[in-house]
This record gives structure tokens, sequence and C-alpha cells, in this order.
């Protein structure tokens, strides 16, 4: 947990150098022995003229790319923005869970513990050999990648954007009293971000972070994240219990809020996997499996399906449209809401690097 609790406090003296390093290293990694709960609100991210623009684009063209876009938009907006709770448990041994609730009541379970990735939902279970190429449809494995990122969002703040990120450099660090603002260049100079906070109690936080530039997507000029309401003495060290994204208009494009972190000393149970028959898993009681899949033993699979709680399951082949009825994986649109934009950057990155 060392990186975590140096992570936003960063002294005061020697603050440029500092801020530096802390670039350098990269995402703070999980914690250990500990679990976590947050919140995240998913909003529209476009304001009322940038919405009327997308709707005259997609107008009498039913299969226009950005008609999904905006349709997420009007719902959200006639509706309040989609809801997820997320808990994350984390052993000694880094053994993890992760369990996503919706507003709506569906919820996710997934599981990375001893070359074992298993996950589940209210009716289904699934199960993947860690050491090996996930089958299609269920690559359940990035979920701890993603709350690593979730969590190294509320440790560094405006920061987070550009975590991840390659060869950023810190190119001024002006002070004024208690406060102070950076700026920072992206590798050959083909981006260029803003970022400010304040000294508290002697930790130097960084409270927002703007993109200034950035040539492969100029359209993202103007993107920011905020950070708010430091908790200073968290057990993951000086973090910030909110952090919101912000659009290049000025939209809300997210909203995360960090609930509560407690010190946790482990149960073996909350990383086995459920009996096939069902009857009750550790963090999510009594359950009604009526669809499994077993890749640990054979990578074609092996499944069995029922109609409902009390019959006996069937053995046989992959139910029709098989990867349509299993957990939403990570690699669907729309599963996870990042944080930070570091991915973001890096995949500009690599994108430059391959033309």
């Amino acid at each position: 947990m060392s990186m975590f609790l140096c992570a936003i406090a960063v002294c005061a003296l020697g603050a440029e150098p500092a801020l530096q390093s802390l670039i350098d290293g990269g995402p703070p990694p999980l914690p250990k022995g500990v679990r976590v709960v947050w919140e995240v609100e998913q909003h529209a991210g476009l304001t009322s003229s940038e919405l009327a623009a997308m709707r005259q684009r997609i107008a009498r063209k039913p299969d226009h790319p950005e008609r999904q876009a905006v349709e997420a938009a009007e719902r959200i907006l006639s509706k309040g923005p989609d809801r997820l709770r997320r808990e994350a448990w984390i052993d000694g041994s880094g053994r993890f869970r992760l369990s996503e609730t919706r507003a709506e009541g569906n919820w996710e379970d997934v599981v990375v513990a001893d070359g074992v990735v298993w996950a589940l939902s209210a009716d289904t279970l699934n199960i993947v050999d860690g050491t090996r190429e996930p089958p299609p449809g269920r690559n359940f494995r990035p979920a701890r990648d993603e709350a690593q990122r979730n969590l190294g969002g509320f440790v560094l703040g405006g920061l987070s954007m550009i975590i991840g990120a390659p060869k950023i450099t810190v190119q001024s660090f002006v002070r004024s009293g208690s406060e102070w603002n950076a700026t920072a260049l992206l590798a050959d100079n083909i981006g260029e971000f803003s970022f400010r906070g304040g000294d508290r109690d002697g930790h130097l936080l960084v409270t927002e972070g703007r993109v200034r530039r950035l040539d492969p997507a100029p359209s993202e000029v103007g993107f920011r994240i905020l950070a708010s309401q430091p908790w200073l003495d968290s057990p993951l060290g000086p973090v910030f219990r909110l952090v919101e994204n912000y659009s290049p208009s000025g939209a809300l494009r997210s909203r995360s809020l960090l609930i509560e972190v407690e010190a946790w000393s482990g149960d073996p149970a909350f990383f086995e996997i459920p009996n096939r028959s069902g009857s009750h898993d550790a963090v999510r009681g009594d359950l009604n499996i009526l669809s499994v899949a077993d890749f640990r033993d054979d990578p074609e699979g092996r499944f069995w399906r029922r109609e409902s709680a009390g019959e006996a399951f069937d053995k046989g082949p992959p139910p029709p449209n098989d990867p349509s009825r299993a957990l939403m994986t990570l690699d669907r649109a729309g599963y996870l809401i990042l944080i930070g934009a570091g991915a973001f950057v890096v995949a500009l990155w690599l994108r430059r690097r391959a033309a």
C-alpha cells in the first residue's frame, strides 16, 4: 500500500521533481488487505446544442454510428444518470473480488484468484482458466486492472488523466501561496496538459487536470478532471472522495464518489466458486443459477442449463447465441466507467506510433 500512501502526499519542497516522479511512476498498484466501496454516475456528457446537432446528423439514417450515443444521452437526460455501485475486496495475497450493482438491480461479480477467473450474475456462472487466453465474450480478468485505474483516480485526482501515457514531462510549476499551477507535455510535443492544486496539511493535492492541446484528437481539447473532498487520513492514505470528468464543452460525463475504505483481513469464502447448484455465495447470498459455463478443463467449454431452480442441470452444447447470454463482459461498451483518461491518452499514442 506504500505507493498509495505517497501518491498525492507530495512534499511541497521540491514540488516539480516530485510531480515528475509521480507521473513517471504510473498508476498506483491495487492495495492489499482492504475493502473499498465507490459509486459511479454516467452522465450524458453533451450540451443541449451538441445533442441537437447529433440528432440532426442521424435523422433518417438508422445505421448512423452516433445513433446509439444519441439514444443513451436522451435516456439519461430524461431519466437521470446511469448509476453503478462497486465494491472490491483484495486480501493480503492479492486475491481480488469486484461486485457491481446497477441502480435497476442488475449485478455482476468478478473474481480473480489462484489462477482462476470466475464471474457470477443472478442466473449465470462462468469459470475461466486465468492462465490461458479467455474464450470469446468472457474476458473478465481486466476487471482487476480497471479497479486499479478507478482507485488510482481517487488517489491521483486531476493527474489521473495522464497516468499511463509514456514520456510526460513537467514544463512549469508556479506557486502562489498555498496554490500552484503546472503544465506538462506529451512525448514528441503532441499534447499539452495543465494542472492545478493546493497544499493541505503538507500534501500537494492535484485538484484539476485539463487537456490544453492534443494533436491526435483536437476535439478533446478542454476535457478536464476535477477532484475534490480530500480525505487525508483514509486507510489508503490521502485520497479524493469525489472525481468528476467534464467534456470539452463543459458537460459532465461521469462522477465517481468514494464511499468507504476499511482494512480487510480476508475471507477465503469470498473467492470460492459457487457450487453448480447455486445454493449460496458468500457475498450475494442465496442464488438461482440457471446457466453454467466452465472453460478450465476444455478450452471449448462445458455447459449446463436448467429452466428453473429445483430442476436438475442438463449438460450439453453451448446454448444458441451463447456470448450474448453470458455475463456482461469487459469487452462490451459501457460496462466500466473510467475515472481517468490515461487509457485514452495511451490509445492515442499507440495509434500514432502504428500509423
